[in-house]
């Protein structure tokens, strides 16, 4: 009788993933990729959008987080380094004393939303950064 192996998690650039999901919805857990980019890295490798880590060779999954890693990001920011550029943003909205700023200043809604009767959520929210 053939054994399995009980280990259902791997670690798919720096985030532990079950095996038993599909590609596209793994990288669409990464902070800064969509549906666009996913589908558009499985299409650049030749894979489909979903197909399951588990019948993924070791070597493809190498070729799928060099992509994300190294290619990638010169054209998009993810994970800690669009974290650090939303955040410079917002400190350089503060710093120059804009409405924006003051908005993030005082925990109101920045964009433009009403703020009489819909903005208890983002006046409750503890700040991230």
């Amino acid at each position: 009788m053939a054994t399995r192996s009980k280990q259902k998690n791997i670690i798919f650039l720096n985030k532990h993933v079950n095996k038993r999901e599909f590609l596209n919805s793994v990288l669409k857990k990464i902070f800064g990729i969509g549906k666009y980019i996913s589908k558009n890295i499985c299409y650049k490798l030749g894979f489909l959008p979903y197909i399951k880590l588990k019948n993924l060779k070791k070597n493809q999954i190498k070729k799928i987080q060099f992509l994300t890693k190294e290619v990638y990001p010169n054209f998009i920011f993810i994970e800690t380094k669009l974290q650090r550029y939303i955040k410079n943003k917002i400190f350089f909205q503060k710093s120059i004393k804009s409405w924006k700023g003051f908005r993030h200043l005082c925990n109101l809604p920045v964009n433009g939303q009403r703020s009489r009767t819909n903005a208890k959520t983002q006046k409750n929210k503890k700040t991230i950064w």
